[in-house]
């Protein structure tokens, strides 16, 4: 006998639901990934949510072009928009670079921004995202570097986040500022080796659960 469980698009929800929601597909991500399957088509279509009586959870779903283990090297994404910078390069795109666990999180990063941006977006919040919609991966980079990078926007955003999300920026905030910091620490680094990448991978996912849990989402972890 088989089931359907209805889902719905995570876009759906708003405030601490979205993030709840967020989080559950991250670490169901994480499960995976610790199992060596890797899922390279991560974009806010991917993350769904099950509407239970007491609880909304979120869902992974599409993993028709998920792979195992080193076949990551050769299986490409087809959004630049929620890709990690440091893949948006011809190295990558010629098959030249292996994916890690914190590439897969940042893609999670750029989705949580996304969705604060965009839905229900102010004309300032909208137009930053806009200039990420292309299918150009270099000119998607170069605006992706701009936003992460710019202090103006940075710094408007601090003052005046996205109002209907203003209660969840804090914690946008942060995860932009970890993966600021990654690239300034480890830009252009490949790591390889089984080994050291799930330890890197246990470290990163542990980091990203510890912001969580900073910003006042304790109560995703009972």
């Amino acid at each position: 006998m088989v089931f359907a469980i209805h889902l719905d698009k995570i876009t759906d929800l708003r405030g601490d639901d979205f993030v709840g929601a967020w989080v559950d597909c991250v670490k169901g991500h994480y499960r995976l990934w610790t199992h060596g399957i890797c899922d390279v088509e991560l974009n806010v279509s991917n993350l769904a949510c099950s509407r239970g009586v007491e609880a909304v959870l979120g869902v992974l779903k599409d993993w028709d072009i998920a792979g195992e283990g080193q076949e990551r090297e050769r299986r490409h994404s087809n959004a630049p928009l929620f890709m990690p910078l440091v893949l948006l390069s011809d190295k990558y795109w010629e098959g030249k670079m292996l994916r890690t666990y914190f590439h897969d999180i940042e893609s999670f990063v750029w989705i949580f921004a996304y969705v604060f941006l965009w839905y229900d977006a102010t004309e300032s919040t909208a137009v930053i995202v806009d200039r990420w919609m292309t299918g150009d991966y270099k000119t998607c980079r170069v605006k992706k570097n701009d936003f992460l990078y710019g202090g103006e926007q940075r710094l408007d955003l601090r003052k005046n986040p996205p109002s209907a999300w203003r209660c969840q920026w804090p914690l946008a905030s942060a995860l932009l500022a970890w993966v600021r910091h990654r690239h300034i620490a480890h830009f252009g680094a490949i790591f390889d080796g089984t080994q050291l990448e799930a330890t890197l991978a246990a470290v990163d996912h542990a980091k990203l659960l510890e912001l969580v849990r900073g910003a006042g989402y304790d109560v995703l972890f009972t």
